[in-house]
């Protein structure tokens, strides 16, 4: 199955053809194939970041909003007129290889709204299946490798480090809440804290005989966050439930405040004894 940016490819090519070959479009009907290349190149913008893998894609898209899909109807929806209605343009007829281009356009734009919104519905579903999601076994460095293309997109305008190491410790925990903790704590740090230095996530046991635990740290280092950063992130409009999430399983979160450093976060998770 092609992804929205191959999908997206296709139609760039195809109105890069129109553009190098197709000159001759009418008055009424330039504006019009303006549009479908206005249109093409912002959601190229918004899509081509984006990692194309199914996790990434179910995680991201849906930040996108409604937006994207009306974008993606108004794409497919002006090739659609051009091709079906050319009383519309003082009856300017198509050439064959304009009709094919549109028709491509046209296919790949509605092929490409049908996949936006399957994988809204499947990160939708996803959600639902995942709201009591119970503990398990994770293996720490593959959960974090999983994380880091998607830690990346959210942070593309911030430094990031994720130190990653092999261990094969086993934690308990629900991978798709703890994916949602990482993403809650970035997004909101840059869209409401203002945030604009490193963020350094990395991973360490942590050795306690009554109660061995495994940390994961998110070094957030800006000399400007205060305690009032743990209000923002799990204080306000009912945003408890990361942490109530997290503690269910036996997790842990704290904070610390470094002067002129930022803050850690400490994120400890029980150990899985292995059999």
């Amino acid at each position: 199955m092609p992804t929205p940016v191959e999908l997206l490819s296709v139609i760039q090519t195809t109105l890069d053809d129109i553009q190098a070959r197709d000159a001759d479009f009418s008055a009424q009907q330039q504006p019009f194939v303006n549009h479908l290349v206005r249109t093409t190149s912002e959601l190229h913008a918004k899509i081509d970041p984006i990692p194309q893998t199914d996790m990434a894609l179910r995680r991201l898209i849906p930040r996108l909003g409604d937006e994207l899909l009306q974008r993606i109807a108004a794409l497919f929806g002006y090739a659609r007129l051009l091709l079906d209605s050319p009383q519309s343009f003082d009856n300017a007829t198509l050439t064959p290889q304009q009709a094919s281009h549109l028709q491509t356009i046209y296919q790949h734009g509605k092929y490409l709204y049908d996949l936006v919104e399957a994988i809204q519905q499947s990160a939708h579903a996803e959600r639902v299946e995942n709201h009591k999601a119970p503990a398990e076994p994770i293996y720490v460095d593959n959960f974090m490798r999983s994380q880091q293309p998607i830690l990346t997109y959210l942070l593309r305008d911030n430094p990031l480090e994720l130190t990653i190491y092999k261990d094969d410790a086993l934690v308990q925990a629900s991978p798709y809440h703890l994916a949602a903790l990482f993403d809650h704590i970035v997004i909101t740090l840059v869209d409401e804290c203002d945030f604009e230095g490193k963020i350094h996530f990395g991973h360490i046991y942590t050795y306690n005989p009554k109660s061995p635990v495994y940390r994961l740290y998110i070094h957030c280092q800006d000399g400007t966050l205060d305690r009032s950063v743990w209000d923002t992130l799990f204080a306000k409009n009912g945003r408890d439930l990361y942490l109530r999430r997290l503690e269910q399983y036996g997790g842990k979160l704290e904070m610390a405040l470094i002067k002129n450093r930022g803050v850690i976060f400490g994120l400890d998770l029980p150990l899985t004894p292995k059999t």
